[in-house]
């Protein structure tokens, strides 16, 4: 009858436990969303490589977004895995950002290859998004 009791009690330790461990996963956020849908909409445009003036102006757009999207992601609950993400995002625009910024800037190739990369990383970044919990 013990032995009874005391796995009945380890069971509902057990489905506590698994219960509490669903509530601790990070939610759909609209914002996060957002701010990835449009960092991959501008990424996919290779045209502007061809451009100087129009790739600095999206190059800093991309890193004001990437670097948004690093510090928002702080405030949200349980959001570590998005957190690690955004920063290696941010980082890619960072370095595309000051590249740019130099007095000899990159060529197209690096340009596309960069913004390539760009792409990919909030294409991961925004399906991670879209599968969480609403």
């Amino acid at each position: 009858m013990a032995v009874l009791k005391n796995l009945c009690l380890l069971l509902s330790i057990a489905i506590l436990a698994a219960g509490c461990s669903l509530l601790a996963v990070s939610h759909f956020d609209s914002n996060e969303q957002s701010v990835l849908t449009t960092i991959l909409q501008v990424s996919q445009d290779k045209r502007v490589c061809t451009d100087a003036g129009a790739v600095i102006t999206v190059v800093k757009g991309l890193n004001t977004q990437a670097e948004w999207l690093k510090i928002y992601g702080t405030s949200l609950p349980n959001n570590g895995p998005m957190q690690i993400m955004a920063l290696q995002l941010w980082q890619a625009t960072n370095e595309l950002n000051t590249r740019y910024a130099q007095a000899s800037p990159p060529g197209r190739v690096y340009c596309e290859l960069k913004l390539d990369n760009v792409h990919k990383l909030a294409d991961i970044m925004h399906d991670v998004s879209a599968r969480r919990p609403r």
